[in-house]
């Protein structure tokens, strides 16, 4: 028997595959593990996407207890990693 793979497709971006991803989660105070369904992606390019965002956008950034916190232009992050990932 051949398992069924379903895809999902981003305009400007390849079919992606779906894949069962799991975690544990407190549910109504109970920890309990859960699935859920999550594209298969390649991770590797984002850390420079990352890199070059900041570059043209610098961030502002603050410490909130022991979190640094990290404050950006949504739009333009969204519309910049959409380009850098339509182009690789």
């Amino acid at each position: 028997m051949v398992a069924a793979i379903r895809t999902v497709a981003f305009p400007g971006v390849d079919v992606l595959p779906i894949i069962e991803q799991g975690s544990p989660v407190v549910i109504d105070g109970e920890r309990q593990w859960v699935t859920f369904d999550q594209t298969d992606y390649n991770q590797a390019p984002f850390a420079d996407i990352g890199a070059n965002f900041e570059k043209k956008y610098p961030a502002a950034t603050a410490k909130v207890g022991w979190a640094t916190l990290c404050a950006l232009l949504i739009k333009e992050a969204v519309n910049s990693s959409t380009r850098a990932i339509q182009r690789s």
